[in-house]
C-alpha cells in the first residue's frame, strides 16, 4: 500500500511523523517530571496514548528515543544562545549578557527542559554524550565569536579554550544549583554576576592571547 493514500485527511507518512512526535513529547514530559528511570518504552506509549507497536514504527529502542529527546532539547538550548547572541559589540561583558539573560529565562520558564538538561542528562549515557557534545560546540562557539572580535594569537588557544570550557561548564552547574535554590539569587542578580564573572575571565584571557607585536 503506497505511503500516499490519505485517511482521515493524512498520508501514511504524516501520521508516523504525527505519532513520532507524541511520543517526543510524552518522554520530554515524562524525563521532566518522572525522571530518566521512569522513562520506559511502556510508560512513554501510554503517555502518548499509543501502543508499542507505534513505538517500534518510529524508533528502534528506547535509547534511540532518548536520543531523538535530547537532539530536541539541545537544539533549543543552541538555538536560544546563539540567537541571544549580538552583532557588532566588541565589550565582552555585553555581549556574553544577553545570551545570558536568554538561557536564565529559559530554564526558568520551563523547569521541565531544566531538569532534563540539567539533572537527567547525567543520568542516561546518550543523554549525558550529548550534553558534553553541546557544551563543547558551545565553548566553540565562544571561542568563535571572541576570534572574530579580537586578534589571538594561535599559540594562545589552549588557554581560550580552558577559559571557554570553565566559563560554559560552570554556568552549567551554576544553573542547576540554582534551579534547586542552593544559590539564594533572583534572576537578575545571577546574570549580572555570571556576566562579570565572564568578562573577568576573558579579560584574563586576553593578556595571555593579545599579538606580542613580534
Amino acid at each position: 500500500m503506497s505511503s500516499a493514500r490519505v485517511y482521515g485527511g493524512m498520508t501514511a507518512s504524516e501520521r508516523g511523523r504525527q505519532r513520532r512526535a507524541q511520543l517526543l513529547v510524552a518522554a520530554v514530559t515524562l524525563l521532566g517530571t518522572r525522571g530518566a528511570a521512569d522513562t520506559t518504552v511502556t510508560a512513554v506509549c501510554r503517555e502518548a496514548g499509543l501502543t508499542s507497536r507505534y513505538f517500534y514504527e518510529q524508533f528502534q529502542d528506547r535509547d534511540a528515543l532518548l536520543r531523538g529527546v535530547a537532539d530536541e532539547v539541545f537544539a533549543t538550548l543552541e538555538a536560544t544562545l546563539v540567537g541571544a547572541m549580538q552583532s557588532g559589540v566588541d565589550d565582552f561583558g555585553v555581549l556574553t549578557r544577553a545570551p545570558i539573560d536568554a538561557l536564565i529565562r529559559l530554564v526558568d520558564n520551563d523547569r521541565i527542559l531544566a531538569r532534563i538538561i540539567f539533572v537527567e542528562s547525567g543520568a542516561e549515557p546518550i543523554l549525558r554524550a550529548l550534553r558534553n557534545d553541546t557544551i563543547s560546540r558551545m565553548t566553540n562557539l565562544l571561542i568563535d565569536k571572541v576570534r572574530n572580535l579580537f586578534p589571538i594569537r594561535d599559540s594562545a588557544l589552549p588557554t581560550m579554550q580552558l577559559t571557554a570550557t570553565m566559563m560554559v561548564s560552570g554556568m552549567s552547574d551554576v544553573l542547576r544549583r540554582w534551579l534547586d535554590n542552593e544559590i539564594d539569587m533572583s534572576a537578575d542578580q545571577v546574570a549580572e554576576h555570571t556576566t562579570a564573572l565572564f568578562a573577568s575571565a576573558a579579560a584574563y584571557a586576553m593578556t595571555l592571547a593579545a599579538p606580542t607585536g613580534d
